[in-house]
C-alpha cells in the first residue's frame, strides 16, 4: 500500500506524532508514505510543505480558514497519484481549502483523523460546553484557535456543511468521547471507526528512578510533580492556572515541581520551568524520575502526554476531560479530578505524595499494563493498516461492480 498523509504540521503537535508513528509503522512493515503538511523542519525524503503567512492573514481577516488556502497542489503531484489511500490529519491551521478534500475524495479513498472538534464546529478546536447548531458545536469566543476576526459562524456552517454532504470519507476518532460528538454532529451519516492513540511503549518505558534523575541533574531525596504542555504554561488549553497558585501555596522543601515546555529554562519560587524537549528519550526520562503527572488540561481528545506518562509508571494526577477517562481508571492506575476543580486536583497530588511505596508500585504497575495492553503504538499500526485493507477491498468491490454493472 502507498498512504499519502496530510497534517498542519510535522514536527510539532500531538496529531504531528501521531501521524509520524504510523508513517513509520507502515513503512517498517512493508508500504509506503508520503506527506504534505503546511511547515516542517525536516529535511526527510517524501515530505513536501508549502505554507504562505500571506494566505494566513488573509484567511484570518476573512475569518475564514476553509477557503484561501491553496492545497490543489496536492492533486497535481505525483506522491498524489501513487497513492492508494489519502490520509487527513488535521486540515485545519490557515493551510487548507476544504474544497480539496472533495476533490480528493472523488478520486481516492480518504480517511480523516480527527484530533480535535474543528471538523465539527464552525472554526474552533474545541467548543467547551457550548450547544450544538446546525450540526455543529458552537465556538465559545471567536479567539479560540483557529481564531476568526469577526463572526462569521453562519457561512462556515454552511461551507462545511456543503463539502461534506458532497465529499465522501471515512472518519477515525482516537477517543469514544469524539465519536459520540461525531455521532451528534452534522457528521453523523459518514462512516466511523475507533482507534485509540498509541505510544512506543519501548521508547516510553519504565527507567530506574535514580539513574533517570542523575542523568537529568535532578534531586535524588525530593518528590517531584511534573506538568507539560505544548507552550508550557502559557498554552490556553492546558489549564495551568489551576496548577500555578496550589503550586506556589503549597511549597513543601520536600518537593519540586517541574514546567516543561515553555520557550526557556528558569526557576521562579518552587516551580523550575524546562523549554521544550523534542526528543522523545529524555522525555522518557523525565516521566520515570518525576512521581507525578499533573494534567490540568481544559480540552483534550486522548491525550498523548497521559499516554507517555502512564508508560513509565508516572502516577498521573488528571482533570475529567475529553477522553481521559477512557486511560484513567479511578484511584486504580491513576487520580480523575473533577473537570476545573483545582481542589480535587491536589487532593489527588497529596494522596500520592503521601502513599507508601508498596501501593505506588501497584499503581504504576497497572498503568504500565493499562497502555501496554490497550494504548501501545503497534496495535494502532495494526488497526490502522487492517482499516486501509478494508477501504481498499471496497474500494475494488466498487470498480467491479460498478464495470461489470454499469448505472
Amino acid at each position: 500500500m502507498n498512504i499519502l498523509f496530510i497534517n498542519t504540521a510535522y514536527d510539532n503537535g500531538g496529531a504531528a506524532s501521531v501521524m509520524r508513528e504510523i508513517k513509520a509503522g507502515i513503512e517498517s512493515r512493508g508500504h509506503s508514505a508520503s506527506v504534505f503538511t503546511a511547515k516542517t523542519t525536516n529535511v526527510a525524503e517524501r515530505v513536501s510543505s508549502k505554507y504562505s503567512p500571506l494566505r494566513k492573514r488573509i484567511s484570518y481577516l476573512m475569518s475564514d480558514d476553509t477557503n484561501f488556502s491553496n492545497s490543489d497542489h496536492i492533486l497535481k503531484s505525483e506522491e498524489f497519484s501513487k497513492a492508494d489511500i489519502v490520509h487527513c490529519h488535521n486540515l485545519h491551521g490557515w493551510y487548507f481549502n476544504l474544497e480539496t478534500l472533495h476533490k480528493i475524495s472523488k478520486i481516492k479513498p480518504v480517511i480523516w483523523t480527527l484530533h480535535d472538534m474543528w471538523a465539527i464546529t464552525p472554526h474552533c478546536a474545541h467548543s467547551f460546553d457550548s450547544p450544538i447548531l446546525d450540526g455543529f458545536f458552537s465556538c465559545p469566543n471567536r479567539n479560540i484557535y483557529p481564531k476568526i476576526s469577526w463572526p462569521n459562524e453562519k457561512h462556515l456552517r454552511k461551507r462545511k456543511k456543503h463539502i461534506y454532504e458532497k465529499s465522501d470519507f471515512h472518519i477515525v476518532s482516537p477517543s469514544q468521547w469524539l465519536l459520540d460528538l461525531v455521532n451528534k454532529s452534522i457528521l453523523n451519516n459518514k462512516r466511523k471507526t475507533l482507534i485509540y492513540n498509541g505510544v512506543d511503549t519501548e521508547i516510553f518505558s519504565k527507567t530506574d528512578k535514580l539513574t533517570a534523575r542523575t542523568a537529568l541533574g535532578l534531586p535524588i531525596n525530593k518528590k517531584i510533580v511534573l506538568f507539560v504542555a505544548d507552550g508550557g504554561k502559557d498554552n490556553m488549553f492546558k489549564g495551568w492556572q489551576y496548577c500555578e497558585d496550589k503550586m506556589k501555596k503549597n511549597q513543601r522543601n520536600d518537593v519540586i515541581n517541574l514546567c516543561i515546555g515553555g520557550s526557556e529554562n528558569r526557576i521562579e519560587g518552587n516551580i523550575v520551568f524546562v523549554k521544550s524537549i523534542h526528543d522523545k528519550r529524555t522525555l522518557s526520562y523525565y516521566y520515570s524520575a518525576c512521581d507525578i503527572f499533573m494534567f490540568s488540561s481544559l480540552a483534550e481528545n486522548m491525550p498523548l502526554v497521559v499516554l507517555e506518562a502512564m508508560s513509565c509508571g508516572t502516577c498521573v494526577v488528571s482533570f475529567d476531560v475529553g477522553g481521559v477517562k477512557e486511560i484513567i481508571n479511578h484511584k486504580r492506575n491513576g487520580y480523575l479530578a473533577k473537570y476545573k476543580s483545582a481542589d480535587d486536583l491536589f487532593i489527588g497530588l497529596k494522596m500520592f505524595l503521601e502513599m507508601p511505596a508498596d501501593q505506588i508500585k501497584i499503581i504504576q504497575d497497572y498503568a504500565i499494563q493499562t497502555i501496554q495492553k490497550k494504548f501501545d503504538s503497534n496495535r494502532m499500526i495494526d488497526e490502522y493498516i487492517s482499516l486501509y485493507g478494508s477501504i481498499l477491498d471496497q474500494a475494488k468491490k466498487y470498480v467491479y461492480v460498478f464495470y461489470n454493472h454499469p448505472l
